[in-house]
Parts: C-alpha cells; structure tokens; sequence
C-alpha cells in the first residue's frame, strides 16, 4: 500500500467521529483479519499461524486506542486494557454511558 492511502490519525479521528466506535472497531477486525490471512499464505505452520494471529492484534491495539476521540481516547488508555476486545468494551461502555449523561442533562 502506497503512502497516497494511508491517514494521519487527524483523519481517522473524523472518521470515527461520523462512524461511531462499533464501526471503527468492526473494520480494524476486519483488516487484521486480511492481515493474519495475508501472511499465513506465506506461513502454513500452526504455530506460526498462532504467533501471526496475536502479534496482529497486539498491534492494533494501540492504533485503536491512538484513534478514538476524547474522553474516549483518555478512559480506554487509562485502563491499560490487554487486548483488542477488552479496549472496544471499554470504549463502547464509555460511549454509551456519555450518551445517557447526554440525554440525562435534556429530560
């Protein structure tokens, strides 16, 4: 992939801000998921496909974490969550309790 198709975390950003977390993180999973598939057409070995499979999600960890918008951003690090699944509840949770703040201040 070229450098013309990559963005800065300024354009994720806004692009999360218009899709929601549940979103981001179904296409983070989704290109992981092309990811691990990608270099297991190299590597065939269970235990290389083992090793491929968790150091794909160990790093897109932190991007996830990088991209989410404030509070978001700062709640999730904050909790030092250990895998990708743990950081997207964190982050739907605190999604979803900000909502309700919302429309708690409007009733």
């Amino acid at each position: 992939m070229g450098r013309e198709n990559q963005q800065t975390v300024g354009q994720l950003q806004l692009e999360l801000a218009n899709e929601g977390i549940k979103v981001y993180y179904e296409k983070l999973e989704a290109l992981c998921f092309q990811l691990i598939e990608a270099l297991l057409l190299e590597n065939t070995k269970k235990a290389e496909e083992t090793v491929i499979n968790k150091m794909i999600k160990k790093q897109a960890l932190p991007v996830f974490v990088a991209v989410l918008m404030e509070p978001y951003h700062v709640l999730v690090k904050s909790q030092n969550k250990n895998t990708l699944r743990e950081a997207y509840q964190a982050a739907l949770e605190a999604e979803k309790t900000m909502h309700r703040n919302i429309i708690g201040n409007y009733l």
